[in-house]
């Protein structure tokens, strides 16, 4: 495999489902369009031999998202050999659903709940039709239920606790029970929920059985210790990666009390 090919080909598939989108195709062929990006995406040749150590990335909804914000931290870690996993966009979107939900409840608003169901219902199954033709090919990819990522943060977190907070502990967690072997909390400096989600990292490591937990501020400056702490950080998954046959249950001793 040359470097390179993988870029290469998810650019061309992004600028054709632009291209689709943009000249109004319906849901239908939209999803043909995804089967022939799959179809791309599945050619390029990859090493199977050995299986990189999965890290996951989370934290503030535009930091995590945002390649400038974050100084595109996943290319770096996969330039440290490590698989990276991205908390996905639509995961805010369901979170959200779930918290006007909640909200309509306790305020008996049972329009605004109904409507918050029938929404969250849909956008899930045209997510998953245009997940599928790529699901078959490289496995799941549909984001599932938010309640169950919100449920992995109860020990650690309560579900009032509302915002990305406790979206990255579930996440980290739910992503331990995946087969994660180390996890990235990305935040804007002195930012409220991630400053929580980092002094509840050291817990959470000590649960997991020691899994790798690092958390990164970012304030606009290059920071020139980053990649001695990457490269420190990606050493420490592979030796969890390579002693770490078999995931036991994160057991969480407490939990933040608000």
């Amino acid at each position: 495999m040359q470097p390179g090919q993988a870029d290469k080909a998810y650019q061309e598939c992004i600028q054709q489902i632009v291209a689709a989108i943009d000249n109004g195709v319906s849901e239908k062929k939209l999803v043909g369009e995804v089967k022939l990006c799959a179809d791309r995406l599945a050619q390029v040749p990859i090493d199977r031999r050995h299986r990189r150590p999965l890290v996951v990335v989370v934290g503030e909804i535009y930091v995590r998202s945002h390649v400038f914000a974050n100084g595109n931290i996943v290319r770096q870690l996969e330039q440290l050999g490590a698989e990276v996993s991205l908390a996905s966009f639509n995961e805010w979107l369901y979170y959200t659903n779930l918290t006007r939900k909640l909200m309509a409840s306790r305020w008996h608003d049972w329009r605004l709940y109904l409507q918050n169901l029938i929404k969250n219902h849909i956008q899930h199954k045209i997510e998953n039709r245009l997940a599928q033709p790529l699901e078959k090919r490289f496995g799941p990819l549909a984001e599932g239920d938010v309640a169950d990522v919100i449920a992995e943060a109860e020990p650690y977190m309560h579900q009032s606790f509302e915002g990305e907070a406790v979206l990255s502990v579930g996440k980290m967690v739910e992503m331990y029970h995946h087969g994660a072997a180390g996890a990235v909390n990305v935040m804007p400096f002195t930012c409220m929920p991630s400053t929580v989600v980092s002094s509840l990292t050291h817990q959470m490591s000590g649960d997991c059985l020691g899994m790798p937990i690092i958390n990164i501020s970012y304030d606009g400056q290059q920071d020139p210790t980053l990649p001695t702490r990457l490269e420190a950080f990606v050493h420490q998954v592979r030796s969890f990666h390579s002693r770490t046959t078999q995931k036991v249950p994160c057991e969480a001793k407490q939990m933040l009390e608000l």
